[in-house]
């Protein structure tokens, strides 16, 4: 079982870091050519693009998810009609975003608290990712389904491989070309773009999307993805919630420099949210595959090398950030002012990353196996209790230091919540195993 566990949850690992990587790239390279400016507009603007992603992988991961459960169950014509009807969903809701959001996205990046300089180079940023949305969403979607055929190596190689290519164009477009925001924003589609290709070669070469994927839609299977997919699409986006959350009371008790402020540490935690994602989702499907097998010794063995795992990345990051804080902002061209800020902001934030890193876990536990209402009710609380914190006169009474603190004694709340979640999840698990073996035992009876 460790095998198994290692091949599928250190490939993941090390794809979700590049990914985290591949969110901080643009802004490492515009906030060296642009300036505070720029990175504080693909901050502003960032939200949309991980809205974009967060529903590719929602409907992906959910596919996943039930993919995975009815192959273990043996249920192979439900398997298949699961893979095709989440390519279905995927094509059909890809084709609408990316029509609303070419129009929308003005008004939104406003919203989300551009203003003056900020919303132009948001704005110019943003437009070219909402016009490619539907590459966003169908790389975002392929990467769980390939790695729940067994393509973990595959699904790795091709989420470096998109990162490397959006590293070289970046500097290609903002530093050789100076194409600045535009260049950045096109690099980013393009290296999304790289990360289809080997998925979609994996797809074919397994035969899965010829001859293999039932594309007619069904209506139990479509509502199951949808259902399912609103915790992996929750997971990702919520912590995009949180940014739009802090950029708007960021603006009102700091103004501009809060919010450049701000924008260097989220890069920083997004790495770190993404590397424990990488913990659930490399895990998830051994949980779904476990799940469907009936065999719950193995899906709660799972789960504990998967906190484990995960608890000891939070303990290396910890230490990490916080004797690098001041070399950090640095990196991305941050003024003298902005640096030192960001600097003591990440010496609060670290305090976080084991908590996101019970919380990451315990969401991939649930989804993976369908334990919806849980996965709802710890994924959505993360902005809502946040909201909470700043508007209780937290910030109120002691300005930007007291904004700065909400963010880590949130994470400590839901890491509490998801803890009593998984251990009331398993003592419902337990409970319905002890009443099939009782029902087993009474069937010999019965039948005499």
């Amino acid at each position: 079982m460790l095998k198994a566990y290692s091949k599928s949850v250190f490939p993941a690992m090390l794809a979700f870091a590049f990914s985290g990587i591949y969110a901080i790239v643009d802004g490492l390279f515009v906030g060296n050519y642009v300036g505070d400016v720029g990175v504080s507009a693909i901050n502003v603007a960032w939200p949309l693009v991980v809205f974009v992603q967060a529903v590719g992988t929602g409907i992906g991961m959910s596919g996943a998810v039930n993919l995975s459960i009815a192959k273990a169950a043996g249920d192979n014509e439900g398997e298949r009609r699961y893979l095709g009807n989440t390519l279905v969903i995927l094509a059909a809701v890809a084709a609408a975003l990316t029509i609303i959001l070419s129009f929308t996205y003005p008004y939104l990046v406003h919203l989300f608290g551009g203003r003056d300089e900020i919303e132009v180079y948001a704005n110019e940023y943003i437009k070219y990712l909402m016009w490619f949305a539907a590459v966003q969403m169908i790389s975002t979607c392929l990467v769980p389904v390939v790695r729940n055929y067994g393509g973990a190596i595959v699904a790795m190689g091709a989420m470096i491989a998109g990162f490397l290519t959006n590293v070289l164009l970046d500097w290609i477009m903002v530093q050789v070309l100076e194409w600045q925001m535009m260049g950045a924003a096109i690099a980013t589609v393009i290296g999304q773009f790289v990360t289809i290709v080997p998925c979609i070669v994996f797809l074919f070469h397994k035969k899965l999307l010829v001859r293999h994927a039932v594309y007619k839609p069904h209506l139990k299977e479509c509502f199951t993805i949808l259902k399912v997919g609103i915790s992996p699409f929750g997971l990702t986006l919520v912590p995009t919630l949180v940014v739009v959350i802090f950029n708007i009371a960021a603006l009102k008790y700091g103004g501009n420099a809060a919010i450049a402020c701000y924008a260097v540490v989220n890069y920083v935690t997004c790495v770190v949210q993404y590397l424990m994602q990488g913990v659930g989702d490399g895990s998830q499907p051994l949980i779904s595959t476990y799940y469907g097998e009936g065999d719950m010794k193995k899906v709660i063995k799972s789960v504990a090398m998967s906190y484990v795992t995960a608890l000891i990345t939070a303990l290396i990051c910890l230490p990490a950030v916080y004797f690098l804080r001041r070399a950090i902002p640095d990196m991305f061209g941050s003024s003298p002012s902005v640096a030192e800020d960001a600097a003591h902001v990440l010496s609060l934030f670290v305090w976080a990353f084991p908590c996101i890193a019970i919380m990451r876990v315990s969401t991939a536990y649930f989804y993976a196996t369908k334990s919806n209402i849980f996965a709802y009710i710890l994924i959505y609380s993360e902005p809502i209790v946040l909201a909470l914190l700043v508007l209780c006169g937290i910030p109120d009474a002691l300005g930007l230091e007291g904004l700065w603190m909400c963010i880590p004694v949130s994470q400590g709340i839901l890491a509490f919540l998801a803890i009593v979640l998984v251990a009331v999840s398993v003592i419902i698990f337990k409970k319905k195993n002890a009443s099939h073996i009782s029902d087993d035992r009474e069937l010999p009876n019965k039948n005499l």
